[in-house]
């Protein structure tokens, strides 16, 4: 049933949401008991004609950002469960990832089209030009926690850093993985990022060298599909 998960931090901050293999979406709320189990809350979000392979909660838990293999991403209202807006189009081949800004102002989204766009929230409109300069498609995306730099996690193995004012390269590409990096995130400080690889190892970067930081991370006997930093 569950292909991926997304955990709220706004009001409803025991909320999951659940992509069905259906590919539609289910919110969720946990209850935490000597046995936890899930229910569902609120109606299943549609609207996707392929599958949902990612969802993420605005900063303040009233939207959800859906990424589709229909080449769209879609805006819903978490109350509600409808789409608060068209569908964001624009990209010309499957949407992998979605990240929004720090305000909830932007929406980022990444696409096996080899390009990275931005969103305006509240118009639903394209902010600025895509992100291009990639060579393979763009699995995730993640926005620094200052909202001003956006990194790209790359099919041909490579992880980027964006200026997001500008949309140019924020220093050289982040090269070590040896396959596709599936997945990145930012330290809370800002100051490192993490890279999830198919290669069965994770990375760390110091942002502001982009120089790996340690040695790869290594253990795991098959892909490693995601990264997280603690609080």
């Amino acid at each position: 049933m569950a292909a991926d998960l997304s955990e709220v931090n706004g009001d409803r901050s025991n909320v999951l949401v659940v992509v069905d293999q259906a590919e539609e979406l289910l919110t969720r709320s946990g209850v935490r008991e000597q046995q936890a189990f899930l229910r569902q809350w609120g109606q299943p979000i549609i609207g996707h004609t392929n599958t949902v392979q990612d969802v993420e909660f605005s900063p303040d838990g009233t939207l959800l950002a859906t990424a589709s293999w229909d080449n769209t991403s879609r805006l819903v209202a978490v109350a509600e469960s409808y789409s608060i807006s068209q569908p964001l189009t624009g990209h010309e081949d499957a949407v992998n990832g979605v990240a929004f800004s720090p305000d909830g102002k932007l929406l980022a989204t990444a696409s096996a089209d080899m390009t990275a766009r931005l969103w305006d929230v509240d118009s639903g409109k394209s902010h600025g030009a895509p992100v291009t300069g990639h060579k393979d498609e763009i699995n995730r995306v993640a926005f620094s926690p200052d909202g001003k730099l956006l990194a790209t996690a790359r099919g041909d193995a490579t992880a980027q850093l964006w200026d997001v004012s500008s949309g140019r390269p924020h220093g050289e590409p982040l090269v070590g993985h040896k396959d596709a990096v599936l997945d990145v995130a930012f330290s809370p400080d800002g100051n490192l990022v993490t890279t999830a690889s198919w290669d069965a190892t994770a990375r760390l970067w110091d942002v502001a060298s982009g120089k790996p930081h340690g040695q790869p991370l290594s253990g795991h006997r098959e892909e490693v599909n995601g990264v997280a930093f603690s609080p």
